[in-house]
């Protein structure tokens, strides 16, 4: 069996370039770089390895960073076994 990874999306763009700004007793609020969104709300998906290489890939031929310093710290957020 595969493992699952959990990637994060920003709710209103879409873009995978989402990071944990802050939490606390209101819980956690996210930002992202692209549209300035900043708030609770994110997208998870959850993945196989094997689709996160495809996701990947697809990035790449785009001409998408895929592995810079924006991405590497939101890419991979958990691992589910």
């Amino acid at each position: 069996m595969s493992k699952s990874v959990v990637l994060l999306q920003c709710p209103q763009c879409k873009s995978p370039h989402i990071f944990y700004d802050l939490g606390g007793m209101t819980g956690r609020v996210y930002h992202c770089h692209d549209c300035d969104y900043i708030g609770p709300v994110v997208i998870e998906l959850e993945l196989t390895e094997e689709e996160v290489r495809a996701l990947e890939e697809e990035r790449a031929a785009k001409g998408e960073p895929i592995d810079d310093n924006k991405t590497r710290p939101r890419r991979i957020l958990k691992r589910k076994s």
